[in-house]
């Protein structure tokens, strides 16, 4: 293995630690790194698995997470005004102190609540679930 290669896998290893609060995230050919406190406005992370990823304050407005998977992740005081949740996987999640105006959160699926959550948004998006 090369020298360059193998400072890419260190690289890639440091960046995706959670205790470096950014993660590389694969979508498609490209390579996105996610980091707590970051602008991510409008942005689409459909599908990825940001399970247990440490991303307070994150800017999501708006962003397309449907069907990702977000377990027992911390997303405190994260904006998530009008993004797309539908579908995704939010067991344990904290959304503690995030802003969720708007967001949709159709179909979500779960087996430990998320918190910071109102009843209402959580009933307003397991409406058309098929796990109720």
């Amino acid at each position: 293995m090369g020298v360059l290669k193998k400072i890419g896998i260190i690289l890639k290893e440091t960046i995706t630690s959670p205790s470096s609060g950014s993660y590389a995230i694969e979508k498609g050919s490209e390579t996105i790194i996610i980091r707590s406190g970051g602008d991510y406005e409008g942005i689409d992370l459909s599908g990825v698995d940001l399970c247990a990823s440490q991303l307070k304050g994150v800017n999501f407005r708006g962003a397309n997470l449907k069907g990702a998977n977000l377990s027992n992740a911390d997303l405190t005081n994260a904006d998530f005004t009008s993004a797309n949740l539908s579908g995704t996987t939010i067991s344990g999640t904290h959304f503690d102190g995030s802003k969720l105006d708007g967001i949709d959160f159709t179909n979500v699926t779960f087996t430990t609540p998320p918190s910071g959550v109102s009843p209402e948004i959580m009933k307003k998006g397991k409406e058309g679930s098929s796990d109720e």
